[in-house]
């Protein structure tokens, strides 16, 4: 109890420095921060609703996913999926507007429903890979680049109803998803870049998605893998370029913008949100043994030091999050993370400040103890 006292005080403090360290360069970009805030909560069921319709999920499907998420606390996840929609939706739209000239209003329902897949897949992956892991190879056929450019043929409803209620919807999702793909103006255009491109970024998302499964804090110095840190890095990187392509399906690629240049950008904001996600992960990381790349930063910083248990390595980051210089080092990289990630929008030569408002809101909806 009083280690768990302990760490929880610990990463509050950390978030409050990392806040503080990163408020004096939000500027002018959080001005409406809740107004902006109000108007998305309210969009957010609604929009939910459209993707439940467009995905074919009925009444009883949604029944199941409520009683798993109520019986079973590793399945609490499903209950979150409006959310996730909502936010996947905002950054689509967000893209939309700074950088592509011209507005497609499915851009964001169609983004909502890759927000869910991504959601339920990361979270199965992590927590339920028992359920996830014979669906791998189905998965694979139906979203990699190669099942993209076929004929998609899913799994009938009458075997989707003898899965778990998250692996049943995952596909009825995937399947409203695809539909609003396929039926996107630029996918249908036979000289269109857009079908090869879209579809390499999901192949490599969901490869990355699975590499993550042998991302955990190792056992031991021995088993230390810098690995690690590239793959988390790649898969917040894969998962953020998909709604950022997603303009591009409905309105194509604005002239006199850079594609390299705007990958990039998107580069930095996976950078921002992962970091933010681990910000917020760290005490659930820890207990669940989940590789993080802040306490990745915390052991590399230190130097490596040898350790021979996992016990041992959790007395050392207790240690790490209490020392002054340790945290130092970790709030001065987020800010820096967040600063490239500003910069690299404002270089575009665009109207960005769409999505520079919403990346200080998200920013302050993981680090801020209560939002004004």
């Amino acid at each position: 109890m009083l280690i768990n006292e302990k760490i929880s005080g610990l990463h509050k403090k950390l978030k409050d420095r990392q806040w503080l360290e990163i408020q004096n360069q939000t500027r002018s970009f959080s001005d409406g921060f809740q107004q902006r805030k109000t108007k998305r909560e309210q969009m957010g069921m609604a929009l939910f609703q459209t993707t439940i319709a467009t995905s074919g999920i009925t009444a009883e499907d949604f029944n199941r996913c409520l009683y798993a998420a109520n019986s079973d606390p590793r399945f609490q996840f499903l209950t979150g999926l409006p959310g996730v929609a909502l936010m996947y939706s905002t950054i689509a739209v967000a893209f939309q507007d700074s950088c592509f000239g011209s507005r497609s209003a499915v851009v964001g329902e169609t983004a909502a429903l890759n927000g869910i897949i991504a959601r339920i897949l990361d979270s199965l992956i992590d927590d339920v890979p028992k359920i996830i892991a014979p669906e791998r190879s189905t998965l694979f056929r139906l979203l990699n680049k190669q099942g993209w450019l076929e004929s998609t043929i899913l799994p009938a409803d009458e075997e989707l109803d003898t899965k778990h209620p998250a692996a049943s919807v995952l596909y009825k999702f995937i399947r409203g998803w695809i539909t609003k793909v396929k039926g996107a103006e630029y996918w249908q255009q036979e000289t269109s870049s857009i079908p090869d491109e879209f579809s390499s970024a999901v192949e490599a998302a969901l490869t990355t998605e699975y590499d993550t499964i042998g991302c955990v804090l190792p056992a031991s110095s021995e088993d230390y893998n810098p690995d690690v840190r590239h793959i988390l890095l790649a898969k917040s990187r894969n998962t953020f370029w998909i709604p950022a392509m997603t303009p591009a399906l409905f309105v194509g690629w604005p002239e006199g913008l850079n594609k390299t240049a705007y990958k990039s950008c998107i580069h930095r904001f996976g950078d921002l949100i992962g970091w933010l996600d681990d910000m917020t992960d760290i005490i659930e990381d820890i207990e669940k043994g989940e590789a993080n790349e802040i306490l990745l930063d915390l052991y590399e910083n230190a130097g490596k030091p040898h350790y021979a248990s996992p016990e041992e390595f959790q007395d050392m980051l207790l240690n790490w999050l209490d020392d002054d210089r340790a945290v130092t080092t970790l709030v001065t990289k987020g800010r820096a993370i967040y600063s490239e990630t500003i910069q690299a929008f404002e270089s575009l030569g665009r109207d960005t400040t769409p999505i520079l408002h919403l990346t200080t809101d998200l920013t302050q909806l993981a680090l801020k103890s209560v939002t004004a």
